[in-house]
């Protein structure tokens, strides 16, 4: 009898252990079993809409519904509000908006004083910084702050652009030309210390920090082929040390064909891989997919643009997104344990 109720209480105890790591598991910041969640801009019918979309492609739900052109999207760091940019018949504005697309708000006007309010990133305390067009100045891109209410504007950068936030809001990371050729910089939060990080005779741009703000992840068209074969990439993706150091390629230098087949490209089509963002957990990455086909000038015609996500060393590729009727750009991870 002793001997059975041992073994009872052994097995009450295995599952309460087990019950235990699977809360765990459930509940953990980074280790929930709920599925990855990403915004992106998308052009369907002919409407620019803020997109929510699961990463398996097995779910989509449009967050802006028509109201006007819609153009980047963030979660703020805490996952309670998305921070954009639209415009909605007022011009270029700043806009935040609840997960579910309900309690829109306006946040910058024309009393600012700049043109245009694109690409926008929010800080832990609510700071928005923010793309600011001067038309007074010809037209010249800058990066501005303000306050949650839309208050207190702060030039940060001239000539500067694409901002964003470190997830602790000490730090912004953004491109500009500024020196002759497109680099990606850093700077403080408050505008200062300002410093390039990449050297390259290549367009280095759109940077973004790694969930723990100890890397940047950028689109580069270094190392694209001076004659693009079948199947060869010319935009790629690459990381690197949030100093600058210790560069990488995380595209490989020339797609199979099968990894491009979502554009739907024919015989001279090549790929160009953009507008990167890292997971959650900094193991996965999202990015643009296009067919671009070159021409006569030395333009290119492009093939409508689609989600992808794959693992650090590019393989393992998933195509979220197969959307004949759209355009995709701009993706964004939600943060680790999002659910709808």
């Amino acid at each position: 009898m002793k001997k059975t109720l041992w073994v009872l209480a052994g097995l009450s105890a295995v599952a309460v252990i087990a019950g235990a790591i699977v809360g765990f598991l459930t509940l953990r910041p980074g280790w929930t079993q709920e599925p990855e969640w990403l915004l992106v801009s998308a052009q369907r019918n002919e409407k620019w809409d803020l997109w929510l979309v699961r990463a398996d492609g097995k779910e989509e739900v449009n967050l802006t519904k028509g109201r006007g052109s819609v153009g980047r999207g963030l979660f703020s760091p805490d996952g309670k509000t998305i921070v954009f940019d639209a415009n909605f018949g007022e011009g270029w504005r700043i806009y935040t908006m609840s997960p579910d697309g309900s309690n829109i708000a306006r946040v910058t006007d024309s009393s600012l004083g700049y043109a245009y309010h694109r690409f926008p990133t929010m800080a832990p305390d609510g700071t928005i910084a923010f793309q600011c067009t001067n038309a007074a100045k010809g037209g010249v891109i800058n990066i501005c702050s303000v306050s949650p209410d839309g208050n207190h504007l702060t030039l940060l950068a001239e000539k500067s652009l694409y901002p964003y936030f470190s997830r602790d809001g000490k730090r912004i990371v953004f491109y500009s030309n500024r020196d002759g050729n497109a680099e990606v910089y850093v700077m403080n939060a408050d505008g200062t210390d300002q410093r390039r990080l990449t050297n390259n005779p290549a367009i280095d741009a759109v940077p973004q920090f790694s969930p723990d703000g100890s890397e940047i992840i950028f689109e580069s068209s270094r190392d694209a082929p001076k004659e693009p074969k079948e199947w060869s990439t010319i935009g790629k993706i690459y990381v690197m040390k949030a100093d600058g150091s210790n560069v990488r390629r995380l595209t490989p230098e020339v797609q199979r064909k099968e990894v491009v087949d979502f554009c739907r490209p024919k015989p001279g089509y090549t790929g160009s891989f953009i507008r990167p963002a890292l997971s959650p957990d900094a193991k996965r990455y999202a990015y643009i997919g296009m067919g671009a086909k070159p021409t006569p000038r030395g333009g290119a015609n492009c093939i409508p643009m689609q989600l992808l996500i794959s693992d650090r060393d590019g393989n393992n590729i998933v195509q979220v997104t197969d959307w004949t009727d759209a355009t995709v750009t701009l993706p964004s991870f939600a943060p680790a344990g999002f659910r709808r």
